[in-house]
C-alpha cells in the first residue's frame, strides 16, 4: 500500500477508515467518560470489520486501549 501511495500519490487510507480511527483515539483521550475504553473496544470492533485485522496501525490501537485498561485496573 505504501508503494501505492508514493508512487500515484492514492490516499494510504480511505477517509472513513481516518474517521473511524480519529474517533477511537478521541474516545480515549477524553478521560471524563467513564465508559471511554469500553467504547472505544466497540468502536475498534468496527474498525477491524472494515480493514485487515492485522494492520499495524489497528494493532497499535488495540495495545494503546489495552494499556489504558491496565492503569484503569491499577488506579481503580
Amino acid at each position: 500500500m505504501k508503494v501505492k501511495t508514493l508512487v500515484l500519490g492514492a490516499p494510504s487510507r480511505p477517509s472513513k477508515v481516518k474517521d473511524m480511527i480519529a474517533d477511537i483515539e478521541t474516545t480515549l483521550d477524553n478521560e471524563e467518560d467513564q465508559d471511554r475504553i469500553q467504547k472505544a473496544r466497540q468502536k475498534l470492533a468496527a474498525l477491524k470489520a472494515v480493514i485487515d485485522p492485522n494492520d499495524t496501525e489497528l494493532l497499535q490501537i488495540e495495545n494503546l486501549i489495552t494499556l489504558e485498561e491496565d492503569e484503569a485496573d491499577y488506579e481503580g
